[in-house]
């Protein structure tokens, strides 16, 4: 998926810096990053939260990468936030 998108829309995942960008966003948003992820480091949602004006963070434990999206809590937070806008 990566590669297709890269080659369709002629960029590079690992050239892509979320942070640097963040500043210029307008559009709310709700990073939901766990403390346990493997794949990617929660400092890596932090820091784009910290750079996105507005957005919020909720950090959870022990759901790791994958489960965070069919914890009931989360899915509660993410509705929730939603329905705000």
């Amino acid at each position: 998926m990566r590669g297709r998108l890269e080659r369709r829309l002629g960029f590079s995942w690992k050239d892509l810096n979320i942070p640097a960008l963040a500043p210029t966003m307008r559009a709310p948003l709700l990073v939901v990053h766990d403390r346990d992820d493997r794949e990617v480091g929660w400092g890596d949602g932090a820091a784009i939260v910290q750079a996105w004006p507005g957005a919020e963070l909720v950090t959870t434990t022990a759901l790791g990468h994958h489960r965070i999206v069919s914890d009931p809590a989360v899915i509660r937070q993410v509705v929730a936030f939603l329905d705000r806008g």
